[in-house]
């Protein structure tokens, strides 16, 4: 049988990664956890920070005093979060009907004539989001649940958890692989700083939009911007570290088990 195993080459089916669940443990310990547990005590903070880094970029569309810093709780023994209080701008009938048809002959063109590809699976869910966006405000505009203040508010909420679990969630994942304990480090303090300037960019997006365009486009921001594209750079980083150590481990069998 031992003669057998040296002969056969590795099938992924019978083999796992041996590692030491005490390594892995202090990798999450020292390359996971910090980033966590400082976005928990200091969301305040970071809140702060990106509230007033998007008024200072937005500052020159708007006239002084529309745009407003507000609080809103959180944890209560932590503290509350800083968002920016703007006033939303509703469509107008034609604007929304614009949108609608706009939508559908899109929709139409897209299934029609347009070959599958990513791009337009993602674009069709996309126009579907806004379709029925804009179908609501065609036949129960009053009944819109939201303003572009309450919007900002539970965004940047939203992205404090996300910001939260993130490191974790990465690290650990990262960490179970046989890897240099500052390869996981880097992968997820540079997916940290990522998330937080791709936070503020958005921010400022969103802010712009739901105020000086209109909050029609409030559900397709959330649907195909929001939480669901935070993971796709999630996964991206970490394909790339993966990849980076499976090419690295793929013919070294003392890192596996059968």
């Amino acid at each position: 049988m031992t003669e057998m195993k040296q002969s056969i080459t590795y099938a992924r089916t019978y083999r796992y990664l041996a590692q030491s669940k005490w390594r892995v443990f202090l990798t999450i310990l020292v390359a996971a956890l910090p980033l966590s547990v400082f976005t928990f005590f200091c969301y305040p903070q970071i809140t702060a920070a990106i509230t007033e880094v998007t008024k200072y970029i937005l500052q020159g569309y708007y006239a002084s005093g529309e745009l407003l810093a507000n609080h809103s709780n959180l944890i209560d023994m932590i503290g509350d979060i800083t968002y920016l209080s703007v006033p939303g701008r509703y469509p107008t009938v034609l604007f929304n009907w614009f949108n609608l048809l706009f939508t559908l002959i899109a929709l139409v063109v897209l299934t029609a004539f347009v070959k599958v590809r990513p791009w337009s699976i993602f674009a069709t869910v996309m126009l579907f989001v806004h379709l029925f966006s804009s179908l609501f405000f065609v036949f129960v505009p009053w009944l819109f649940p939201y303003t572009a203040s309450e919007y900002s508010g539970l965004y940047l909420k939203q992205q404090m958890l996300m910001l939260f679990f993130t490191p974790f969630i990465l690290g650990t994942s990262i960490a179970i692989l046989p890897c240099n304990i500052f390869l996981v480090l880097g992968a997820v303090v540079g997916c940290y700083l990522y998330f937080l300037v791709f936070s503020v960019l958005r921010y400022v997006i969103f802010v712009y939009v739901l105020s000086k365009i209109s909050i029609l486009y409030m559900a397709s921001l959330f649907f195909t911007f929001g939480p669901f594209i935070d993971f796709l750079y999630i996964v991206a980083i970490y394909s790339l570290v993966v990849n980076k150590v499976s090419k690295g481990i793929k013919r070294i069998e003392a890192v596996w088990k059968w």
